[in-house]
């Protein structure tokens, strides 16, 4: 069984949001090469990403995994500083 993964990263400055859409890209990239026939392909995108601001009013990203190692793989490419 499938089960979301929310995660909350801050993006106060522009090269913060630059890196987390390049981490964002080469996670899309990387599920594209492991399912080039489209076997993973559902109703539901693997992620979703939402803006918000924080109650402090910084910039917020809220990025939504339909599955947990979905997430988890993200979170490898987020701290790896190499998703170019």
């Amino acid at each position: 069984m499938n089960s979301e993964s929310v995660l909350s990263v801050g993006v106060a400055q522009p090269d913060e949001e630059t890196r987390l859409t390049q981490a964002i890209e080469a996670f899309t990239r990387w599920r594209a090469d492991i399912a080039p026939d489209k076997t993973l392909e559902t109703d539901s995108p693997a992620i979703i990403v939402r803006t918000a601001h924080g109650e402090d009013g910084a910039l917020r990203k809220t990025l939504i995994f339909d599955d947990e190692k979905w997430a988890a793989f993200f979170l490898k490419i987020w701290q790896s500083d190499t998703h170019a």
